[in-house]
């Protein structure tokens, strides 16, 4: 990718990458100089210049009573996010709070295929993550290794290095019974006969119920966020794994 698409994709105008660029050629250069390298007008350049002074990419100096300007080093780029990413951190909290809904309005996302897999688990964990959740209660009838067999040994290993335990209600018959993955040490599993429920799955986590389930060999993931729903199913979980073995 050539470097003025990534400084456009950085954020910077196509205007003010090229001033920049040019500059950086030069030791130091005026308004006029670049106004004619670039062939943008002047009014504009001065313009774009004081857009570059703002972000400290750019520096200016008189001699003479003409203002010349020199490029800060490009090292500036990589500063100025850690600037936007404190910024958006110290404000974050605040604006997850505008995210807060009724718990009397559920909300709902529809996800297919693999893609739509992968997107509702990670938000498992990124919800446990954000909310420090410690606990996921799951209902597993769909053979996930199966479709996601790179993919989830990685989810696993980003769980327990959150430390979030998970409780399994799974079938005899699939790959979430496997031994290999009862014996997690973040993870207890109880078994339920053969047949008892179909290709489907269901994780609690916090407000939120993933639903997962395969028809004609189409997945689909439904992420529903509703606090007193998510209450009422974690209840008949408990409920449920208190039957088993």
């Amino acid at each position: 990718m050539k470097i003025e698409n990534i400084l456009t994709k950085y954020g910077l105008t196509e205007q003010e990458t090229t001033i920049y660029l040019s500059l950086l050629k030069h030791v130091e250069a005026t308004a006029f100089q670049l106004a004619k390298e670039t062939g943008i007008p002047r009014a504009t350049t001065y313009r774009i210049l004081d857009s570059l002074r703002a972000m400290k990419m750019v520096s200016v100096w008189k001699k003479n009573n003409i203002s010349y300007f020199n490029a800060e080093s490009p090292k500036r780029l990589l500063n100025l996010l850690d600037e936007k990413k404190e910024l958006l951190n110290s404000i974050l909290p605040e604006i997850m709070n505008l995210r807060k809904i009724d718990t009397l309005t559920p909300t709902t996302k529809i996800f297919e295929g693999k893609e739509g897999l992968k997107i509702a688990w990670d938000d498992i964990l990124d919800t446990a993550e954000r909310k420090d959740l410690r606990e996921i209660h799951a209902i597993s009838g769909l053979d996930v290794l199966k479709y996601l067999p790179r993919y989830f040994p990685e989810w696993l290993k980003r769980r327990e290095k959150l430390g979030v335990f998970s409780y399994v209600i799974a079938r005899k018959t699939d790959s979430a019974s496997d031994p290999t993955l009862v014996k997690n040490r973040l993870r207890e599993t109880r078994i339920l006969p053969t047949g008892a429920i179909g290709n489907g799955t269901i994780d609690i986590y916090g407000d939120k119920i993933a639903f997962f389930s395969l028809k004609d060999e189409q997945i689909y993931s439904i992420i529903l966020e509703s606090p007193s729903i998510a209450e009422f199913l974690r209840n008949f979980f408990i409920s449920a794994w208190g039957l088993l073995e």
